[in-house]
Parts: C-alpha cells; structure tokens; sequence
C-alpha cells in the first residue's frame, strides 16, 4: 500500500466523523477518537502495511507476571477483537486490538471495519481487561 493509499483510507475515517485532518503526519502517524474509542494509524514503509490500532489500556508501569498472557486468553478465548488482534507494545506498554492492512481496499469498508474494532476495544476495556487481570492475581 503507497503513502497515499493509506492517507485516502485514515482522512476517510476522520470524514466519517465529520472531522477535516491531513490523515497521517510526515512519520506516518495519525489518530483520533471514535466516540470514546482511541485509534492510532501507522503507515510502514517499506512494507507499505497500514495499521490501525484500537486502544485498550496503558500500564503505568511494567505489567504484573500473567496479565498479558491473561489478555492474549481472552482473544484466544473468543473475546470480540473487532476483526484486530491483541498486541502488547513494550515501547508505551500500551495494549492495543490491531489490525495490518497490506492492500487498499475500499473506504467505507475501512471505515466499517476501524470503528468495529473500535467499538471492541471499548468491550475489551469494560469486560474482558477486568477478568484478565482477576485471572493474573490468581
């Protein structure tokens, strides 16, 4: 996917919205809210993958023995991902629904298919985060 595929599919969410945004900025990153939901975009080359990331939950520190293993049960358990998959990022310790696009595809299939994960992430943070975390105390 070119630079500018990806910029057409994020300004189309943001459309979506109702909101005017260049889509992603010069490092290929761009995010906004939907509804109460956290998406990031991140445009890489060279593979050319667009991401669209759905946030979950930020850890203020590093997370405890299991709780991460708990999170990934909870996908592998059937938990609705909207179509993303669980990803922990180290760097901002950040726990994240993430779905990698490789091909353009149709904006307002994009859009869809972003704010359904978007709408999980919001599942995950009122469901499934509590259980995963009671399962890691033990």
């Amino acid at each position: 996917m070119t630079r500018d595929d990806a910029v057409r599919l994020v300004k189309a969410v943001f459309r979506a919205v109702g909101q005017e945004s260049p889509g992603l900025n010069e490092k290929g990153f761009g995010g906004l809210m939907l509804g109460l939901a956290q998406v990031f975009f991140e445009h890489q080359p060279p593979s050319g993958a667009l991401l669209g990331r759905a946030h979950i939950y930020t850890f203020r520190k590093e997370p405890r023995p299991g709780a991460l293993e708990s999170l990934q049960a909870e996908e592998n358990a059937g938990t609705n991902t909207g179509g993303g998959s669980f990803e922990f990022i180290p760097e901002n310790r950040g726990a994240f629904l993430t779905r990698a696009y490789a091909e353009p595809l149709d904006e307002a299939v994009f859009v869809q298919q972003i704010g359904e994960m978007g709408a999980a992430s919001l599942e995950w943070r009122d469901g499934a985060l509590q259980r995963a975390f009671e399962k890691a105390r033990g």
